[in-house]
């Protein structure tokens, strides 16, 4: 047991026959030669890796959910905020809405066609809430 051991990389300060290498007996060099030979690599299944790249794709994806209750704003607006902060609120919204178009217009040109105009705005709203 070496208690006052220094390395430095590959360089050490300590007893110099305490890094010396034992030689393998010539058996245990065949065996482990022999050993190598043996594992055999299994052959990927294409399907299987495309599925998990898939899965991890769909992790970040943005989604709109179908049949979502509405909720009216300006009712809710009304009963919680003064006319101060709704006008706050309104101008906040006002400025996300133009970033997202902002965002949504690069996605066309950059993109053409690729998103319908649902996704397009979804993923335009994720990208610029990121910001």
């Amino acid at each position: 047991m070496d208690i006052n051991q220094v390395r430095f990389g590959n360089y050490s300060i300590a007893n110099s026959g305490a890094k010396a290498k034992k030689q393998p007996k010539k058996e245990e060099q065949t065996n482990l030669t022999e050993s190598k030979n043996q594992f055999q690599p299994k052959d990927a299944n294409n399907n299987a890796v495309l599925d998990a790249l898939n899965l991890q794709g769909l992790q970040n994806k943005a989604q709109i959910l179908p049949n979502k209750k509405e909720l009216d704003i300006d009712a809710l607006l009304a009963k919680y905020s003064t006319p101060e902060s709704q006008d706050r609120i309104a101008n906040m919204m006002n400025s996300f809405d133009l970033g997202v178009n902002k965002v949504a217009d690069t996605l066309d040109k950059e993109f053409p066609g690729v998103f319908s105009d649902e996704n397009k705005n979804a993923f335009a709203a994720s990208i610029y809430a990121q910001n």
